[in-house]
């Protein structure tokens, strides 16, 4: 016999965008059906919980933020990824989404082969995700706890895993020499450290790892790191995805990563008739003609930022490849 056909719930008020997912659908050879309001979808996945729920924002009676929020509170139907399907593009409705629990967002009009490749990805995910949280239930895992390789198990699943499971300790990363940790009190991060940064930023950092090694280590009875960050997982990971994008945007409208950059007689006319604020400071002690986009952002806490500051600059014509 073969594997067992993942089961995906599509809600949608529209009936004819319904048949449309539905067909989108039909090339995974998943078995798929539709209902189209809130509390049939609640009603459906809480008899049989799919694998996977394809959700819209907009319904006739709770909205997707609603449907998610009351399926992140049954044991039942926690664990069963969301995938949000809006007509908003705004940034604020992605967090939003992943705030109550979701795991992405497509935005209307959307492409077949785009919802098809983000339905098999979260899947893929929540396949790690149970397979990573077995094994650590089992026998074979060390009594110090969770450990594996990032290209095996996402970060992000890892967070997740650690999180259902309400662990407190550090999740300790070591990729190539360079180490950096993640701090957990009951399942949610309350603290990071790379290099010599902590707090969100040092996690955004973090949240980039594709491959390395990792390990969990508990913390004693009673001794729960300290909390410096305030937000909860789900705002972390989605902050990381939206840096992430931005940065990759960044990147394209500045020269090669590997290319030195260097300073241009304009910065230094301009430079000579006032002092630059502390933090361009920083960034322009940098930019010596040695190093590359890569090693300057490594040595700065907020890559994001660095890297709107070198658009700027090479678009006022302040910078350039050497």
């Amino acid at each position: 016999m073969g594997e067992p056909k993942a089961r995906i719930l599509v809600v949608e008020d529209d009936p004819l965008v319904a048949r449309m997912m539905l067909e989108c659908l039909r090339p995974l050879e998943a078995e798929a059906w539709a209902v189209h309001s809130g509390r049939e979808a609640l009603t459906e996945a809480e008899a049989a919980p799919p694998d996977l729920i394809l959700l819209g924002v907009i319904l006739p009676d709770l909205d997707g933020f609603a449907v998610t929020a009351k399926l992140k509170e049954k044991a039942a139907t926690r664990d069963v990824p969301v995938i949000l399907v809006t007509t908003q593009a705004r940034i604020q409705d992605r967090v939003r989404g992943l705030e109550v629990g979701a795991v992405d967002c497509i935005t209307k009009p959307f492409y077949y082969e785009e919802v098809r490749a983000r339905v098999l990805s979260a899947l893929q995910r929540a396949a790690a995700a149970r397979a990573a949280a077995a094994e650590a239930a089992g026998p074979t895992v060390p009594a110090a706890g969770i450990q594996g390789r990032l290209q095996e198990v996402s970060l992000p699943n890892v967070i997740q895993i650690l999180e259902v499971e309400r662990k407190t300790g550090t999740l300790e990363l070591e990729r190539g020499g360079e180490r950096a940790a993640l701090h957990f009190d009951e399942g949610q991060i309350v603290d990071a450290a790379w290099k010599d940064h902590g707090g969100e930023m040092a996690v955004y950092r973090i949240l980039q790892w594709t491959e390395g090694a990792f390990r969990f280590d508990p913390a004693a009875a009673g001794a729960a790191p300290a909390q410096r960050i305030q937000s909860n997982n789900q705002h972390l990971l989605m902050e990381g995805m939206r840096r992430l994008d931005e940065g990759a945007r960044l990147l394209g409208e500045l020269p090669p990563p590997d290319r030195p950059l260097r300073t241009t007689p304009h910065l230094a006319a301009m430079l000579a008739k006032r002092r630059p604020a502390a933090d361009l400071k920083q960034l322009l002690d940098l930019i010596d003609g040695r190093r590359g986009i890569g090693e300057i952002l490594q040595a700065l806490p907020d890559d994001l930022q660095a890297l709107e500051a070198l658009v700027r600059l090479k678009e006022h014509g302040f910078i350039e490849a050497s």
